[in-house]
């Protein structure tokens, strides 16, 4: 059995997976002036499940500039689907191919609306990889991270956008 095949045996893994099956995402309908994006949260196992963050670098006229953020980014002409957005710009910032990978699922579309970001829709994937991938960020990623799948389900560590 391979690794990614072990990680989705692991309970939390399993349960997650379980839940995304089970559920349609929501997705919206585009707004005027709205284009579509793609992210990938990417959960490992290690001793237990984490999900992958990086921090974006710090660049004058980037709305998204010094942001926590899953990897991913804006479709391009080229990217048939907004999965073939979020493999591309994962692999563009981290080097992380999600092709060797399994993908579990999808997440509601987020469309946040203010003054400061252009006019968005999120479309966010699940994916699981083995624990020994090697990232190397790219000039638009500061920093990666891994933070334990845990912490993210305590209400005390959850934000708004």
């Amino acid at each position: 059995m391979n690794e990614v095949a072990r990680a989705l045996q692991h309970p939390e893994v399993a349960r997650l997976h379980e839940r995304l099956r089970l559920r349609s995402a929501l997705e919206a309908e585009p707004y005027e002036g709205s284009r579509f994006a793609a992210v990938a949260a990417i959960v490992r196992v290690i001793d237990e499940p984490e999900l992958l963050f990086i921090k974006r670098a710090e660049a004058e006229r980037d709305p998204w500039s010094g942001h926590i953020a899953f990897p991913g980014g804006r479709r391009e002409p080229s990217d048939r689907t907004l999965m073939d957005t979020a493999i591309r710009e994962t692999s563009e910032e981290t080097s992380l191919d999600l092709t060797r990978g399994q993908l579990i699922g999808q997440l509601d579309d987020l469309a946040p609306r203010t003054r400061s970001l252009p006019p968005i829709i999120v479309r966010p994937y699940v994916a699981v990889v083995e624990s020994t991938v090697v990232l190397r960020p790219s000039s638009e990623v500061a920093s990666t991270f891994w933070v334990p799948l845990r912490f993210s389900a305590t209400r005390k560590h959850r934000g708004s956008m």
